[in-house]
């Protein structure tokens, strides 16, 4: 005799949803779609670039698993990337990552605090080296080292695009390891590398700047100095105090 209870698992399984596979097109599409929405956020100003790495987040609000790929397979990722000419597209990604971290509401902010404390702060040392990139000045790797040192990640995904942009193979794959030594980070460079490639492509259909990134640009590659008693690239004496002048005299963004 069949039970109640074996009557209702029964009908219970019957109406379970049979999940269909989706294919790698499908997949390719949807991550596609999701990473030129994410990238005109971005250049709209309505999405801060930590705010796009912070960790996925069920409905609950939990953080969702990270992903499980290995250090060693971002490496392979990068020899394909060379061998499939990606260092013109590293090169264009990391372009666009500047305007990004350089545009951001906070980063004269971050400049003018860079020297304002005993200890250099690794926030500002990245804006400074994103503006320096930009400026087409050599000095920009020191400053992400700088900063990759004191544990920020985006100037280590910084080198990592850099070395990989000049074909430098043995320092990529380095600075790949530091960006892949967590769950988090490994996570948070996934996203990023799609975001990256349609956030390229838009700034090649919209070179334009804002105010803010042509007011560092004017000012700060020139301020940044050889010091050759220090063998180092410092900013004046003066930089901080020019930086909240900048800052000041930019006109106030629509919010």
């Amino acid at each position: 005799m069949v039970s109640r209870t074996d009557c209702v698992e029964r009908a219970l399984a019957d109406a379970r949803l049979r999940r269909q596979p989706y294919s790698a097109t499908e997949t390719d599409t949807a991550e596609l779609r999701v990473a030129a929405r994410v990238a005109d956020r971005i250049l709209n100003g309505t999405l801060d670039f930590e705010e796009l790495m912070a960790p996925d987040r069920g409905r609950d609000g939990t953080p969702q698993p990270p992903d499980e790929r290995s250090a060693d397979a971002q490496l392979r990722d990068i020899s394909a990337a060379l061998a499939g000419g990606g260092g013109a597209q590293a090169a264009e990604g990391l372009r666009a990552l500047c305007r990004v971290v350089v545009g951001r509401d906070g980063a004269p902010h971050e400049l003018q605090c860079f020297l304002a404390q005993r200890l250099l702060e690794p926030d500002g040392a990245r804006v400074l080296g994103c503006v320096l990139h930009l400026a087409g000045r050599d000095s920009a790797q020191f400053w992400w080292q700088f900063a990759a040192g004191a544990g920020d990640w985006i100037a280590t995904y910084c080198l990592r695009l850099h070395h990989l942009s000049m074909g430098e193979t043995v320092e990529a794959r380095f600075w790949a390891r530091q960006t892949a030594s967590t769950d988090l980070l490994r996570e948070a460079v996934n996203d990023c590398d799609g975001t990256l490639r349609v956030l390229s492509a838009l700034c090649r259909d919209h070179p334009t700047t804002t105010a803010l990134v042509n007011a560092l640009l004017d000012y700060v590659p020139d301020a940044v100095t050889f010091e050759e008693e220090f063998d180092l690239p410092l900013p004046d004496a003066d930089f901080a105090a020019h930086i909240e002048q900048l800052e000041e005299n930019l006109p106030a963004r629509v919010a």
